[in-house]
């Protein structure tokens, strides 16, 4: 019996921290992707890009542990959930393997077909051998997959109503950088330096908008960043920014930069990197004024999406972490400009 022991408590050790893992990774990887609101990624190690803890994510974890303990109340009980979810799974993957083998390694139609009678076959039969498992507590891991699958769609289909809306607002970067010269009398340059973090490469931020249009002043250096992530895990440093003058020589300059959903989005030590790319980029990101564009959600009688996730989406909005913090940057040096949105 010991040994027995020591080696499922071993098993359960190693199992443990895969679930983890890969809870961490894959949360993570959404949130670049904006399959989901912005949380609190802590990076444990200075070396391994690959470390890191999700406070929210691992609270959710101890919270669904207990409630499965409590609810099945021994291992026996819960196989029954853990066979809908292993084959449930497989069957998953494989159909996955199928639409890239087809959609993007553009395989024949033979070898498609191949995978599905050899591997996709064996996979369902095995979801249909745990059917009669639902009822006795297979019923849980599907649950669980409805409920993450709402919370990802209600998250993705918000996002693009919102970001339609702002693109509204906000308008062409280079039309409104025009705007601004051909404004009389000119606006007033104030010294000093501000990063806008855009939400879009080719729209002005709507921080911009409130500074121009409501301080009248502008700082003699901006530089315009927008952020994209991209469907790979990692971008090289030389091919992560890309410098635009917008066609003036007045100190007012686009910034893109490209992440990999396994990167980190640290704005002011990317800056810091990029000094050598322009004059114009070439000041200390820790003197700077940051300006980060926020929206306010709030749901409205507008029949683009249903009631209840409405006010799931604007729940997770409001409980999202702010730009300032995902991008971190620096707490007494960013100002937050917020604009309500109606969904």
């Amino acid at each position: 019996h010991i040994p027995m022991v020591i080696l499922a408590t071993l098993a359960t050790l190693i199992a443990s921290q895969s679930v983890i893992s890969g809870a961490f990774s894959l949360t993570r990887q959404a949130i670049q992707l904006n399959f989901l609101p912005k949380m609190m990624v802590r990076h444990t190690s200075d070396h391994e890009k690959g470390q890191i803890y999700l406070p929210f994510i691992n609270i959710l974890l101890f919270i669904t542990v207990i409630f499965l303990v409590i609810l099945f109340g021994s291992s026996e009980k819960l196989a029954n959930a853990y066979g809908i979810a292993v084959s449930g799974t497989l069957a998953i993957d494989t159909i996955l393997f199928i639409v890239v083998a087809r959609s993007l390694w553009k395989k024949s139609v033979g070898y498609v077909g191949l995978a599905i009678a050899v591997f996709l076959s064996l996979d369902l039969l095995f979801v249909a051998a745990n059917f009669t498992k639902i009822v006795h507590g297979g019923w849980f891991p599907l649950i669980v997959a409805i409920l993450i699958f709402l919370v990802i769609h209600t998250w993705i289909k918000g996002q693009r109503t919102v970001s339609q809306k702002r693109q509204n607002m906000e308008g062409s970067l280079q039309d409104y950088v025009d705007k601004i010269h051909a404004q009389i009398p000119p606006i007033t340059r104030v010294p000093g330096y501000a990063v806008y973090i855009a939400h879009h490469a080719d729209l002005a931020p709507l921080a911009l908008h409130a500074t121009v249009e409501e301080l009248h002043e502008l700082h003699e250096k901006v530089v315009i960043v927008s952020v994209k992530i991209e469907n790979e895990a990692h971008v090289p440093e030389e091919d992560r920014a890309k410098f635009d003058g917008l066609g003036y020589a007045d100190g007012i300059s686009h910034l893109s930069l490209s992440f990999g959903f396994h990167d980190s989005t640290d704005i002011p030590k990317t800056l810091r990197s990029l000094r050598h790319l322009s004059p114009e980029l070439d000041f200390d990101p820790d003197d700077v004024s940051y300006f980060v564009s926020l929206s306010k959600v709030v749901p409205s009688d507008l029949h683009n999406l249903a009631r209840w996730r409405k006010t799931l989406y604007a729940m997770m909005a409001r409980n999202a972490l702010s730009q300032s913090d995902y991008y971190k940057l620096p707490t007494n040096r960013t100002v937050e400009m917020s604009t309500l949105i109606e969904l």
